[in-house]
């Protein structure tokens, strides 16, 4: 797995119109059609769709 990364603004409204906390989460991998993000400390993995 890779090394989980901060979030930046535009992952924090996509994240947060998701009904999620952008500050319990960091990002894995961000592609033109998902979005990877890791809670930072149940490490579940969730793939939000853009």
């Amino acid at each position: 797995m890779k090394h989980p990364k901060k979030i930046n603004l535009s992952m924090k409204k996509l994240i947060a119109d998701n009904g999620l906390d952008p500050k319990d989460y960091w990002f894995i991998k961000n592609t033109a059609d998902e979005l990877v993000i890791i809670h930072k400390e149940t490490s579940k993995v969730i793939s939000l769709t853009k």
